[in-house]
C-alpha cells in the first residue's frame, strides 16, 4: 500500500525514488485519468515530419501531436525545472502553435465534468490571453487561461468566468475544472483557496488542446512541466484526496 507524505521544500529529481513512485501511483489512481503527458525521458518523441509528441502515460493512450491547423509545433527544454525537462510553446498568430490530443473524446453536455492541472510557467507578454490548456473551438470551448501580463489565472465558459491571482511568470502549479454550467479554480498562491462562478450556458466540444484551442490567434507562450486532466471534479469535495496526492506529487518532484 503506497504511503503518501506531505513534503515541503523537498525536491526529488530521481523517479526512481520510492516517494517518487508511490506519490505517481497515487496520480495513475486518480479517477477518470484522461491524460498524464510531461516530456520526461521515453516520454515524447518526433513524429515523421519532426514535430514534437507527448506519449499519454494514462489508460486512454491518447498521444498529443501537433495542433491540426500549425506547421510548427513546441519544442523540449532539457533540465529546466528542477532537473526535469519542460515542453515550451513559443506560439504566434500564424504557423507556431500548440498540441491537440489525438483523440477528441472529452465529456460535452449538462453533466460532464472535467479537470485541467498543470505545472507552468509563462515567459512571454501578450496582446491576448495565454491559452494553456483548453477543449475544442474559440466559441464554444472551456480556456484554462494566463492573462496577457501573466498576473492572473483563469477558467471559463461562453458565459461565466471565475479567475485567481497569480504570477504565473514563476513556476506554479494550475489546476480547474468544470462541472455542468460552473467552473472551479485553485488559488496557484495558497493552494487551498477555490473560487467558483456558476452559469447556466454549459456548451464545449470534445476536443482537447494543450497550448492554444482550435484557433491560429490562440496561443501560449511559455513552458508546461507536466500536464494531467481528469474526467471529474478533482476541486469537488469529494475528490480532497485525490487533489492531495496530486499536489504532494508535484511539490515532491517539482519543488514548486
Amino acid at each position: 500500500m503506497p504511503q503518501f507524505t506531505k513534503l515541503t521544500g523537498v525536491t526529488f529529481t530521481d523517479t526512481s525514488l520510492p516517494i517518487l513512485r508511490d506519490l505517481g501511483e497515487g496520480v495513475a489512481n486518480l479517477p477518470d485519468l484522461s491524460a498524464w503527458v510531461n516530456a520526461n525521458p521515453n516520454n515524447y518523441y518526433l513524429d515523421q515530419l519532426g514535430n514534437l509528441a507527448l506519449k499519454d502515460l494514462s489508460p486512454a493512450g491518447a498521444d498529443f501531436v501537433i495542433a491540426s491547423n500549425r506547421s510548427k509545433g513546441p519544442s523540449v527544454s532539457l533540465g529546466a525545472l528542477s532537473g526535469y525537462n519542460v515542453v515550451s510553446f513559443a506560439g504566434n498568430d500564424g504557423d507556431t502553435g500548440g498540441m491537440q490530443r489525438s483523440v477528441s473524446d472529452a465529456p460535452v453536455g449538462a453533466d460532464a465534468e472535467m479537470t485541467f492541472a498543470a505545472v507552468i510557467r509563462v515567459t512571454g507578454n501578450l496582446n491576448s490571453n495565454h491559452n494553456l490548456v483548453t477543449t475544442g473551438q474559440s466559441n464554444i470551448g472551456v480556456p484554462m487561461y494566463a492573462t496577457n501580463s501573466a498576473q492572473r489565472l483563469g477558467i471559463s465558459t461562453p458565459d461565466v468566468n471565475t479567475v485567481q491571482d497569480a504570477d504565473l511568470t514563476k513556476w506554479a502549479i494550475v489546476i480547474g475544472s468544470i462541472s455542468g454550467g460552473s467552473v472551479k479554480l485553485l488559488s496557484p498562491v495558497d493552494l487551498e483557496t477555490i473560487s467558483q462562478s456558476t452559469g447556466a450556458d454549459y456548451n464545449t466540444s470534445s476536443a482537447v488542446y494543450l497550448g492554444q484551442n482550435n484557433s491560429t490567434s490562440s496561443h501560449l507562450v511559455g513552458d508546461v512541466a507536466e500536464l494531467i486532466v481528469t474526467y471529474s471534479d478533482l476541486l469537488a469535495e469529494g475528490n480532497a484526496y485525490h487533489l492531495r496526492n496530486l499536489l504532494d506529487y508535484w511539490k515532491a518532484k517539482f519543488g514548486v
